[in-house]
């Protein structure tokens, strides 16, 4: 039974804290002195002396240890322990005289790379990448793991971290990195960017602050090309510096209710009907106006906040159902697109279950999309834990970019997909383009057989979606549709579909329906 699995685990559990606290190396003597105490003076002076030990051992108990900011694959500190890090360093050049610098590497075609791997090999890349990083650093100098294939360099303070020195550092860095990597049974000759931020150059003399500047200017010399290195300056361009406000606001935007979900309608290509709505993140900013996806996703990664902004989308997904359910309105299921981070949390399935109970919304009402990249991760037990449980629990799963990359049958099967999303370069054109036509019929054919529902994402046009339904994809979703709307304008846009439903003539299918 439930209770007795959970009685037997808090028994273990309290018996582990309990062994730790009470049979420590050095409280071992006591234990002889007890069984003496009983035999020379009796019970009660045995009992007398038992009861001293244990007070002994709780008032000397260690303090409880905090769970380690560290990355499980390499050992490396992660972002929140790399700021405390370059603060100190900061500190200690402030009482010193010297000066620091914080240096990103970052591999070129990170994703295609992790594709092409695997998740295991490219991890394993990773590692190879901080053996070499670490026989070109002294050994004071820190190495610490950011998201996006990146990693940190934080320099012992020194009388001369010029810009010279730091552009000689980084292409030392590189040609480590660069050098043939065995990875399983192959040789890689990956190309890494640099971005350089000096102390003196910080935009203010912060561990957080310093880190995104050398992350700034990584993200510039990546878009220059492969091996590229650029130094952070204060004439950073106008894109650069909005990127960095929004990091720095977005924690508060998330709690002050600044970011908020849209819904955009999908359409049902059998019955014209309202089959679902994808859930969107609107960020109502005070000066810049209703910011989109890319901006909210490129903000909440720099400040390793994507957590947070899943919890606060799924809370207003689930309102959305309850308001559409009070209002007697079948909207269909609400999409929502999770990150590969999201589901390497143990708890993530616990934490849906425990929202879908307090909004009283069934599971099936939730369709989790998933990048197809995170299927490359499906051999990792929290992963596969975590989609096993949400299918179970009758969540749907759904998957993003069918048909632009490598994907496995065997892993869709796995993951107990039950519809993909043809992305935006498949549909694109597909009205006026033989080729493309050829290709999307043969992806939603391949979809058919294996008994998946399809949608085509990025509708723009009605010839798109006419041909569309015409090769068999049985759902749509675009501007052709409608464009993302708040929660309050969705009754009113689905009351006036319906209405013009019923005047628009059927679009034959491949189906004959």
């Amino acid at each position: 039974m439930g209770w007795t699995r959970d009685w037997a685990v808090s028994v273990r559990t309290l018996g582990g804290r309990a062994g730790r606290v009470f049979l420590r190396r050095e409280l071992i003597p006591f234990l002889p002195a007890i069984a003496l105490a009983g035999l020379w003076f009796g019970h009660e002076s045995m009992l007398l002396l038992g009861m001293t030990a244990m007070a002994v051992a709780w008032l000397t108990r260690p303090a409880p240890t905090e769970a380690s900011d560290t990355d499980p694959v390499t050992g490396l500190p992660q972002r929140a322990e790399a700021e405390r890090i370059l603060d100190g360093l900061l500190e200690a050049t402030a009482r010193n005289g010297l000066n620091t610098a914080c240096l990103v590497v970052g591999l070129d075609d990170a994703e295609p790379l992790r594709q092409r791997l695997g998740h295991g090999d490219f991890e394993t890349l990773l590692q190879r990448m901080v053996d070499r990083l670490r026989t070109t650093l002294r050994d004071a100098d820190r190495i610490a793991r950011l998201e996006n294939a990146r990693f940190a360099i934080l320099l012992t303070p020194t009388p001369k971290p010029d810009l010279e020195n730091m552009i000689q550092l980084a292409v030392r860095l590189q040609t480590a990195c660069e050098l043939a990597l065995p990875v399983g049974a192959r040789t890689l000759d990956p190309t890494v960017h640099v971005g350089i931020c000096l102390s003196e150059r910080a935009p203010v003399r912060r561990g957080a602050a310093m880190i995104m500047a050398a992350e700034t200017a990584a993200t510039e010399a990546q878009a220059q090309g492969p091996g590229a290195i650029r130094v952070f300056s204060d004439s950073t361009s106008p894109e650069v510096r909005m990127r960095e406000e929004l990091a720095g606001e977005i924690a508060a935007a998330l709690e002050h209710g600044q970011i908020i979900a849209y819904f955009q309608p999908q359409i049902s290509t059998d019955t014209g009907e309202v089959s679902g709505m994808l859930a969107v993140p609107r960020w109502l900013h005070r000066s810049r106006g209703a910011l989109g996806p890319d901006d909210i996703l490129s903000a909440a990664a720099a400040q390793n906040l994507l957590g947070r902004l899943h919890d606060v989308m799924l809370h207003h997904a689930l309102d959305a159902l309850r308001g559409w359910r009070r209002l007697g309105i079948d909207a269909g299921p609400v999409s929502l697109a999770i990150t590969p981070e999201m589901l390497t949390d143990s708890r993530m399935a616990d934490k849906l279950s425990w929202e879908l109970d307090r909004f009283d919304v069934e599971a099936d009402r939730i369709c989790l999309v998933l990048d197809q990249n995170v299927l490359v991760q499906f051999d990792d037990s929290p992963v596969s834990r975590n989609l096993a449980a949400c299918a179970a629990m009758g969540c749907a799963i759904e998957l993003a970019g069918f048909g632009a990359g490598p994907l496995s049958v065997q892993a869709i099967r796995r993951t107990q997909i039950r519809r993909v999303r043809l992305p935006r370069s498949l549909v694109t054109r597909v009205d006026r383009d033989a080729d493309q036509q050829r290709i999307v019929a043969a992806v939603i054919s391949m979809a058919e057989g294996l008994e998946i529902e399809t949608l085509a994402e990025g509708v723009s046009t009605l010839g798109e979606n006419a041909l569309l339904a015409q090769l068999g994809c049985r759902h749509v979703q675009g501007s052709a549709i409608a464009a993302p709307m708040p929660f309050d304008e969705t009754p009113p846009w689905i009351a006036a579909h319906r209405v013009k439903l019923g005047a628009t003539p059927r679009i034959p299918t491949r189906r004959g329906v």
